[in-house]
């Protein structure tokens, strides 16, 4: 896991922003900007029952807080593709790629609550 330059950071996310329109190419960035900032070295001490329940990057929370500030907007902007790219962030198994689909979901702002459901 690298150090958390914000500099750097901001051009990762506003490259990431950029394909905020096509799924796919959005999720392959933000899987790969992810993988960046893991932390594969946390563990978790003895465990006694079981394992966690799914997967997760182990992000530093100033990667989060940052993808956070610079999603709002967008979601808000683009209530669709919001939408779309949120049903594709569901699909994937890691907790961080799921909280941003929570995210979308949360700021999309669309009057019709049916797409939502």
């Amino acid at each position: 896991m690298p150090a958390v330059n914000p500099s750097r950071l901001n051009f990762q996310i506003a490259d990431l922003l950029q394909s905020f329109q096509t799924p796919e190419e959005f999720l392959k960035k933000l899987k790969g900007l992810f993988s960046l900032y893991a932390n594969r070295t946390l563990r978790q001490g003895t465990m006694t029952g079981l394992g966690p329940l799914m997967p997760a990057y182990h992000l530093p929370e100033p990667v989060l807080r940052q993808l956070r500030f610079e999603l709002i907007p967008a979601a808000t902007a683009a209530p669709g593709a919001a939408l779309d790219l949120s049903d594709l962030l569901w699909q994937d198994d890691y907790y961080e790629v799921r909280q941003a689909a929570i995210l979308l979901l949360g700021h999309a702002g669309v009057r019709d609550p049916a797409p939502l459901l």
